[in-house]
């Protein structure tokens, strides 16, 4: 890690750090006055039980997913290292302006420590974000039904509808590029741009690049058509993760307010937070420090006492947002520090053939060894 980079977290770490206890601070004065005592009184061990346990089982879920998706390309990874990937990878999403960091330093990772080509683990990367994604999107239209019931207010039902919508429609652009245009690439878009540039550098720079995508694409392309004939019980088995997943993160506000003594409409529960997880990406700042935690305050604000908002919202936040930062910091500055990737010919399982675009550790084309460097440093 250079010195930059690691500048580059100390900053996120702060600003997302300070922000966050800043509209903590906020919604403690608001709901609680100064009375800090009684709100830390307030955080029960039952409570911190039951949120631990859920994400506990959240972080477990998703690291199977992973193992469960490489393995399907003739790969072996340890499920330990693949969950470290996990936090490491929600450790820089924390830090990072509208959450983005993340998804290229788990492609990354992947790539170096378990032996697959950029464009493999782009595409289980990819693959393991849509069908996240589409875990959120199976409850969507339920979404206006629960509304009606429990949001008194028109104009937040209309707006849970035109949400739903959005959301449907971006989801299915998405399945559509994957399913039905899986030859698309950027690569025909860099060579027109590049024909229109005089000859020089930047013409050549754009042609090294569309030589780099389309080899990449291809290896993504090969990668996804792999994963897509999934038999019928892994496909089973990886959305049954993907439900587990969700229940249990879901279930960790659920944990918290049990362990607190307070049991609000299991639906409102649910449509609160799954209204959260859509507008926290949204948020500029670092992780979505601040607005995740007035967020919360605000969603629940109808469904937990006022003395024990602020409570509530920073045992679930010391939950879905410190414990990973922490721990993901740690699993991020280890696997960073000690770049390992294990060669596929030892992690191929025994008795089965090469996977699609397998060409080994010594034969990754250039433009893809270029690029993991130029992540590296």
């Amino acid at each position: 890690m250079s010195t930059l980079e690691r500048s580059q977290w100390r900053r996120g770490i702060l600003a997302s750090v300070v922000i966050g206890i800043a509209a903590l601070l906020v919604v403690i004065y608001v709901t609680s006055g100064r009375d800090l005592a009684s709100v830390v009184r307030q955080a029960t061990a039952t409570s911190l039980l039951g949120g631990a346990t859920f994400i506990l089982v959240a972080w477990l879920m998703r690291a199977v997913r992973f193992w469960l998706l490489i393995r399907h390309l003739q790969r072996r990874a340890g499920l330990f290292s693949l969950l470290q990937i996990y936090l490491a990878t929600t450790f820089l999403s924390h830090i990072t302006p509208f959450t983005t960091g993340g998804l290229p330093l788990q492609v990354y990772l992947l790539a170096q420590r378990h032996g697959l080509t950029l464009g493999e683990a782009t595409a289980i990367t990819g693959i393991d974000s849509v069908v996240n994604s589409l875990g959120v999107l199976v409850l969507l239209p339920l979404l206006p039904v629960w509304g009606l019931s429990l949001i008194a207010s028109p104009d937040i039902r209309a707006g849970l509808q035109l949400l739903g919508l959005l959301l449907a429609l971006l989801g299915g652009l998405v399945a559509y590029l994957l399913i039905f245009r899986p030859g698309w690439s950027a690569e025909g878009w860099l060579l027109r741009w590049a024909g229109r540039l005089r000859p020089g550098r930047a013409r050549d720079l754009a042609l090294k690049m569309a030589g780099g995508v389309a080899r990449e694409w291809q290896s993504f392309s090969q990668a996804l058509a792999s994963l897509k004939k999934l038999p019928a019980g892994e496909l089973f088995l990886l959305v049954l993760i993907t439900m587990v997943y969700w229940a249990a993160y879901f279930g960790v506000a659920f944990g918290v307010l049990w362990g607190m003594g307070i049991y609000p409409p299991w639906q409102a529960v649910i449509v609160n937070q799954i209204v959260f997880n859509v507008l926290q990406a949204l948020a500029p700042t670092p992780g979505g420090s601040g607005a995740a935690e007035w967020g919360m305050a605000v969603l629940f604000r109808n469904l937990v006492p006022t003395n024990q908002l602020a409570t509530f919202v920073a045992v679930w936040r010391l939950f879905t947002f410190y414990s990973s930062l922490t721990l993901g910091g740690l699993a991020a500055a280890r696997l960073l520090a000690t770049p390992k990737a294990r060669g596929p010919q030892k992690d191929r399982q025994p008795g089965r053939s090469s996977s699609p675009g397998d060409n080994g550790a010594a034969s990754v084309p250039k433009g893809v060894r270029e690029g993991v460097k130029v992540t590296n440093d």
